[in-house]
């Protein structure tokens, strides 16, 4: 008489492979995932700096963005040229949900898989990387301090999550903010 079912080396060997497509389709799911993340930081960092631009225009009032890889943050300001020095006013609010213009890689769950890896400014005259990039009233890039405006030379934010990058990018002379 013959029994019929299966040995134990089939059923390993199912089991062995329905765990390497399950776990080909979690690695892939969350690479997709990491991609989508950071693709939409990349579009929020890139929204601060078009919001911070297009408020310079709006208001006549200088705006900037202060963008920090060390705090992690990405903050919208207002320069407040009513003192002397200027004061950097923080105060600027988002235009959708009217919280402060605040983008915290540190603490945001949405933007926390994110890494803001780098952050670079470049000037005339700034001998140094800085985060901050302002906009004069008619939306050009420039940075102020107490030996004068400097124009933006090159600017770039990069963020990192899930072995990808982006990188937002300023241009000089017209403000113009890209992805790549």
């Amino acid at each position: 008489m013959r029994q019929s079912g299966y040995t134990f080396v089939e059923l390993l060997v199912v089991v062995v492979i329905v765990g390497a497509v399950a776990a080909a389709v979690v690695a892939t799911q969350t690479s997709v995932d990491s991609e989508q993340t950071l693709d939409a930081a990349a579009s929020e960092v890139a929204a601060a700096f078009r919001f911070a631009r297009s408020e310079a225009l709006r208001t006549g009032e200088p705006h900037g963005v202060d963008a920090n890889s060390f705090s992690k943050r990405v903050r919208v300001y207002r320069l407040d040229t009513s003192v002397s020095p200027p004061v950097v006013d923080y105060s600027v609010r988002h235009p959708i949900d009217k919280k402060l213009y605040d983008l915290n890689f540190a603490t945001d769950p949405f933007l926390e898989p994110v890494d803001l890896a780098s952050v670079l400014f470049w000037f005339e005259g700034v001998m140094f990387p800085s985060g901050f990039c302002g906009f004069e009233a008619s939306g050009t890039p420039k940075y102020e301090d107490f030996a004068g405006v400097h124009m933006l030379t090159s600017g770039t934010v990069t963020l990192t999550a899930g072995g990808e990058t982006r990188t937002v990018s300023v241009a000089p002379m017209n403000g113009r903010v890209t992805i790549q």
